[in-house]
């Protein structure tokens, strides 16, 4: 494709999306006032306006705790949250898949030296409260790797037959300096002129377009990056010209959507938008309440006409009446009767509806418990809202496998990976296939931890009806579920036994036990020669007789 044909098309994902960024707006001003288009567009300057017409901050406060709910259970800092795995059929092999395993461990080191945890929580506030996110990463100059959280509303993307984002323009303003230090020379005419501005290389932004989609050049047995399966563009849309092109063997951004609005369509479905109605109502009764508030605190007066201007609200202040004020009882407080209790129930009610929009019992499982509990009934709790985590779970596992992919690669590159088995090269060639991420995350955990509790529920009512039947042990593999259960907590390498090692130990056993049985009858031996010494001659043949 041409230059024009990429900035056309980007023009044309852009007119489409033209209802989403309407939706966004509204979603931004009631969840997230920091992302609006309106301070985005100030120069990236706070709006003074931007919480005017906020009054009740509910769906900002959940909308951060579901951001942070994801981060903290999905990614937590710190911990082995993620574990890679080979593509069949290579994962029945012990060796392959134990340096898949290794492979995960020393890029979660690289991750936690990186600046992946804090744009990870950025890009998580904009999947709780506008129900799609971006990632972007790179090799990075100073660390491994570089990330870069993408705002809502600067990209387009499409999908592939699998629903894996597979193309994908994003709109980025760099100043000159800015683009000086990123793309190599020669830049183009205007570009080049700003930098050589001193009063314009800082201030003077540009328009960039990154292009990312399938290379159709691409060539596997081939290493040159103009070969690799994705290729990337940056246009300057100024002077319509190529700053850089170059391939990835993995796509490099990380689309993640909370939930798909519908199959047809890409962009993600937010929690904020189903509780639009009750943020509504919430805020309009909010502001009712402190309207009501206000009027208990500074009531109105009822006065004469010709004493208004006299009366003294000041703290300890007097106020002198006339007798005919005071024969009417005035001045007194007026049409202050409200019912703001009434008003705080309702607010409650649209409250908790909002909570459970953004799925609250997940990141506030106990915030309804008023009294003691026991732990029982707090690990029947966690259980029980595993229910609500498993399609955030699920979406999360898919939608990362590109960015993992790319990991991966850079990590390869890099020559920071142990070396590759030689199996796994005589059957793949220089081309090693990309991991699959497994989640180890708190979230997974718990989900495996309750199917490992039915397995431990059934080996206990095993060992019961053992007792009676011995023989119906021959039934169950026990040997193989407690392998699977094992594998399942991710266990550190070399934890678990390789099948072959198992077979080699139980082999050594045998022939411990068989060389123990002989020394055993050796003994015994020995032990039935020297009684037979002892015996007295006359008296065996004498008995010899008696029995013939």
């Amino acid at each position: 494709m041409t230059i024009e044909d990429h900035i056309r098309t980007s023009e044309q994902l852009t007119g489409s999306r033209a209802s989403w960024d309407s939706w966004w707006e509204s979603l931004m001003d009631h969840f997230l006032p920091s992302r609006s288009y309106r301070g985005r567009a100030a120069g990236d300057a706070p709006a003074a306006t931007t919480f005017d017409r906020i009054y009740d901050t509910t769906g900002m406060e959940a909308c951060e705790g579901l951001a942070n709910m994801l981060t903290s259970r999905l990614t937590p800092v710190g911990e082995r949250w993620v574990s890679y795995s080979p593509p069949s059929p290579f994962d029945q092999d012990e060796e392959i898949t134990a340096w898949y395993r290794e492979c995960s461990n020393i890029i979660l080191k690289e991750l936690l030296s990186s600046n992946y945890y804090t744009e990870r929580a950025e890009a998580n506030l904009d999947k709780a409260g506008l129900g799609t996110s971006c990632l972007y990463v790179q090799r990075g100059k100073n660390r491994l790797f570089h990330h870069k959280h993408i705002d809502l509303g600067t990209f387009n993307f499409r999908e592939d037959e699998e629903g894996m984002p597979s193309e994908f323009y994003y709109e980025p303003e760099m100043t000159a300096y800015e683009i000086k230090a990123k793309f190599p020379a020669p830049l183009p005419e205007k570009i080049a002129a700003a930098c050589a501005n001193n009063e314009e290389k800082h201030t003077k932004k540009f328009k960039i377009l990154h292009y990312v989609g399938p290379n159709p050049d691409y060539n596997d047995q081939k290493l040159e990056s103009k070969y690799k399966k994705f290729i990337s563009r940056w246009i300057s849309l100024e002077d319509k010209k190529d700053l850089d092109i170059k391939g990835f063997d993995a796509f490099p951004y990380e689309v993640s959507r909370m939930q798909k609005w519908t199959s047809v369509d890409q962009w993600g479905l937010a929690p904020g938008r189903k509780a639009m109605p009750d943020i509504h109502q919430a805020n309009w009764l909010q502001h009712l309440s402190d309207l009501a508030a206000e009027l208990i605190i500074r009531p109105r007066t009822l006065t004469l006409a010709n004493q208004v201007g006299q009366i003294n609200y000041r703290s300890g202040g007097s106020t002198v009446v006339t007798a005919e004020a005071a024969a009417a009882g005035l001045p007194k407080e007026w049409l202050h009767n409200g019912r703001p209790d009434f008003a705080e129930a309702r607010l409650t009610t649209k409250q908790d509806s909002i909570k459970r929009m953004f799925l609250q019992p997940l990141w506030q499982p106990y915030s309804e418990i008023t009294r003691d509990v026991t732990a029982y009934e707090v690990s029947a709790r966690e259980r029980q809202s595993l229910t609500q985590a498993v399609p955030i779970l699920a979406r999360h596992e898919t939608d990362s496998q590109p960015i993992h992919a790319r990991y991966f690669g850079i990590a390869l590159q890099a020559g920071i990976l142990p070396p590759v088995p030689r199996k796994l090269v005589e059957q793949t060639g220089p081309d090693i296939p990309d991991p699959i991420a497994r989640s180890e995350s708190r979230i997974a955990k718990m989900i495996r931890d309750s199917e490992n509790q039915d397995f431990a529920e059934f080996a206990e009512q095993l060992a019961g009806v053992a007792q009676l039947s011995p023989d119906v042990l021959d039934e169950i593999d026990l040997a193989a579920g407690i392998r699977e259960v094992a594998k399942s907590r991710n266990l550190p390498a070399g934890t678990i036994r390789d099948e072959q090692a198992v077979i080699e130990l139980r082999s050594s056993r045998e022939q411990q036990q068989e060389q123990a049985g002989a020394m055993e009858a050796m003994d015994m031996g020995a032990g039935a020669a020297q009684k037979a010494s002892q015996v007295d001659p006359a008296a065996l043949q004498e008995l010899a007789g008696l029995t013939a």
